[in-house]
């Protein structure tokens, strides 16, 4: 398409204009589309400074637009000694350490006799024997049904 000479065009150098609006002759006005290059932004238009810019998209923790992995959201760490694993404010996946009873974040440990959960303080001279019957005077069964051997290295001393 040819360009007319017109006396009353004040952009005879732009087809699109015959003055020049806002943001002058070659350019797009207020509220045209437009792309203004950035993946991370949709619904581009030209703004009152006649600037092209879209609305930024949230981006999640993964860097995807709208993502659903955002903090507070599940993720998997990849640790398996760590359960209910989610990102959090900082984008970081962790988990919660799991405890000896298989609890993420529980406070279970074992104990000297190797209980988990228990609290039983086993002493350099005591031994700790499995539930059952014990022919140990100096034995006894805890709530646990472990056995606790208080006067000696072993069953008989």
């Amino acid at each position: 398409m040819g360009m007319v000479c017109n006396a009353s065009d004040g952009c005879p150098n732009d087809g699109n204009k015959v003055a020049p609006g806002n943001c002058g002759c070659g350019n797009q006005e207020p509220g045209a589309l437009c792309d203004d290059g950035n993946a991370s932004t949709s619904n581009d238009v030209i703004g009152g400074d006649c600037l092209c810019a879209g609305t930024q998209q949230n981006a999640d923790c993964l860097g995807a637009p709208n993502g659903p992995a955002l903090p507070g959201s599940p993720c998997d760490d990849g640790n398996a000694a760590a359960g209910n694993d989610t990102w959090s404010v900082a984008c970081a996946c962790v988990g919660l350490p799991i405890d000896c009873n298989g609890v993420p974040g529980g406070g279970a440990v074992m104990d000297d006799c190797g209980v988990c959960g228990g609290a039983n303080a086993c002493f350099d001279v005591q031994v700790c024997y499995t539930a059952g019957p014990t022919d140990d005077p100096d034995a006894e069964e805890a709530a646990n049904g472990n056995m606790y051997h208080d006067g000696g290295i072993g069953p008989g001393v």
